[in-house]
């Protein structure tokens, strides 16, 4: 569409991901030919004439599972980020009212070994995933609906366990985790804010994937 024929509004006030300018678009009157619409669903059901004009494996790729491991692969990036910060702040970091070093405190040795396990595992899965389906489609196949589910439930999963790092880090930092300036509470809020989308619901997620796995049907076609 020409930029005339539409408007960006400034809808974007939000508590996390404040930084992808997410706006609203908004269209009034204009006309857009057919040829330059696509319904959605055909997408998810590889009927697009993209997948029809180019052969490549790189095509092949089921675009509902590609997209929601785009948006899990975020949430490990903010869960190693959240990592990072943490490991660095203890380091030199003393307790407000013994002077302790928090290097040196059980409590916070035991949540950033949990936090680094969490986070070790959920690339280790993110991987997986993808290594897979190279095997699958590189082999002239498809990936079954049974192994789309679980792709699907794999990056809900992954953001879920995105958010439980972070937030071990963030309550094992205290008062300070929650200033402006300290990155960790970025984490907390654009970890949160990246897990409601609706494509990383984990709840739904899991409900579907246990009852493709019983031999149910499925309830997401966004694969």
């Amino acid at each position: 569409m020409p930029r005339s024929d539409y408007r960006v509004d400034d809808t974007w006030h939000v508590l996390g991901l404040k930084g992808t300018g997410s706006k609203d678009i908004v269209v009034e009157g204009a006309f857009v030919p057919d040829y330059r619409t696509h319904p959605f669903a055909m997408s998810f059901a590889r009927m697009d004439e993209g997948t029809q004009t180019f052969t490549a494996p790189t095509y092949k790729y089921p675009f509902g599972i590609v997209f929601a491991h785009c948006l899990s692969s975020v949430t490990i990036g903010m869960a190693e980020g959240a990592l990072e910060s943490f490991t660095e702040q203890m380091k030199s970091r003393l307790g407000t009212y013994d002077g302790a070093k928090s290097a040196e405190d059980p409590f916070v040795r035991q949540r950033l070994a949990e936090a680094q396990a969490i986070v070790h595992a959920m690339r280790l899965r993110f991987e997986a995933v993808f290594a897979e389906l190279a095997e699958t489609i590189d082999a002239g196949g498809q990936p079954t609906l049974d192994r789309r589910v679980a792709y699907k439930w794999e990056a809900a999963s992954i953001a879920k366990n995105a958010m439980q790092a972070v937030e071990l880090l963030f309550k094992a930092s205290g008062g300070r985790g929650i200033r402006q300036e300290n990155p960790l509470q970025r984490f907390f809020r654009d970890v949160h804010a990246a897990s409601n989308h609706a494509f990383l619901n984990a709840e739904k997620g899991a409900v579907n994937a246990g009852n493709v796995a019983m031999g149910g049907p499925t309830m997401d076609f966004a694969l």
